[in-house]
């Protein structure tokens, strides 16, 4: 079977729209406590935007992987004092798709280094459904103690171009 260049751009569109409904979400993991409850931390739910800057695909036979890289913004309004409101971060997502450009599930990364000079790194993997479920894995500052915590979402909206909000909670 022989593609034409516009039934590859088509398949390339598609792939990069899913991976940013994907990918922004999965590392927009942002968990956001605001209490200690019997001894647990008690995570709020978040809201992120993911802007893709650039996607590249690597196509085999039996699939595609592509891999986006996007800036995204984390809402931190239900945060407890002393953390930001606002956080900007980078992901980087890594989609797998079958050779019709069904998405089949994906990793991701997101770092971050908000206005107050903290780190945080979070890891997710997510699902031919587009669910995400990440985890932060490495913080500092008010980021430390909540090191291992874990979120899930989806995106909640998304344009053409790949942009999206994306909704997070406490798994």
């Amino acid at each position: 079977m022989v593609l034409t260049f516009f039934t590859l751009k088509r398949i390339e569109m598609s792939i990069m729209k899913t991976t940013a409904k994907l990918a922004a979400a999965l590392l927009i993991t942002i968990p956001i406590n605001v209490a200690f409850a019997g001894g647990h931390m008690k995570w709020f739910e978040a809201t992120g935007t993911q802007m893709p800057e650039s996607s590249e695909t690597i196509s085999g036979k039996t699939g595609s992987i592509t891999h986006i890289t996007s800036k995204d913004i984390w809402d931190y309004s239900k945060a407890p004092e002393g953390m930001p409101r606002v956080v900007g971060a980078t992901c980087h997502n890594s989609v797998v798709t079958d050779p019709s450009g069904a998405l089949l599930g994906g990793v991701g990364v997101c770092e971050s280094v908000d206005p107050n000079g903290d780190v945080s790194l979070y890891s997710a993997t997510f699902g031919k459904d587009g669910v995400y479920n990440a985890t932060l894995t490495h913080g500092t500052g008010v980021y430390e103690k909540y090191v291992g915590v874990e979120v899930t979402g989806s995106f909640i909206g998304q344009l053409s171009d790949g942009s999206g909000i994306y909704h997070m909670k406490p798994k």
